[in-house]
């Protein structure tokens, strides 16, 4: 009688293992924050849970149905006094930069010069470099400039109708072109 391999099958059930542990892998990656943090509140919360079955006599599921509830009061109460403070202290802080600089009366780069850093600054790149101050400067309002145009130009890449669409109407006996491609593509009106 022949002598069957197992060698076969077993890379075959190690390459189906393989792939379906990939498989499990990539419905689980969604989810590995939430789990992470699920095992790190139960890792802290649990001597909290003990004690609560001991005052409550053993019934866990009690204990486990009180903790659940507590658990993002105690944790999202405090989150969002920080939060409300946070806000409150950037507005103050904000408040306080507008008076500050509506008293300075800063117009120019000319006006910058009566900061000493901001002088020692410009001192120090005349002597150290072969750009000027004004030079520097327009290039961070260049710089500004494009990183404000940002904002604004994914705004209006949001609003980009399809090809011949108009906002009011089309000529008669005309296709409408933003339902066209299978109405995947539609206007804003």
């Amino acid at each position: 009688m022949p002598v069957q391999s197992t060698f076969y099958p077993r890379v075959f059930a190690l390459a189906v293992a393989a792939l379906l542990g990939y498989a499990l892998l990539l419905i689980f990656m969604p989810f590995a924050g939430p789990i992470a943090w699920a095992a790190f509140l139960a890792f802290l919360l649990f001597p909290l849970n003990v004690r609560l079955r001991r005052r409550f006599r053993g019934r866990a599921g009690l204990a486990a149905g009180l903790l659940t509830i507590l658990a993002p009061i105690v944790v999202l109460l405090p989150l969002a006094a920080l939060s409300i403070e946070f806000v409150s202290q950037i507005s103050a802080l904000l408040r306080k930069l507008q008076t500050a600089t509506a008293g300075l009366d800063i117009k120019t780069y000319a006006d910058l010069q009566q900061f000493p850093l901001i002088a020692h600054l410009n001192l120090w790149l005349q002597a150290h470099s072969s750009f000027s101050a004004e030079q520097v400067q327009g290039w961070i309002i260049q710089g500004t400039r494009e990183i404000l145009e940002v904002p604004n130009g994914l705004r209006d890449r949001s609003r980009r109708r399809a090809p011949g669409c108009r906002l009011r109407g089309r000529p008669p006996g005309r296709r409408n072109p933003c339902r066209a491609r299978g109405g995947v593509r539609r206007c804003r009106r």
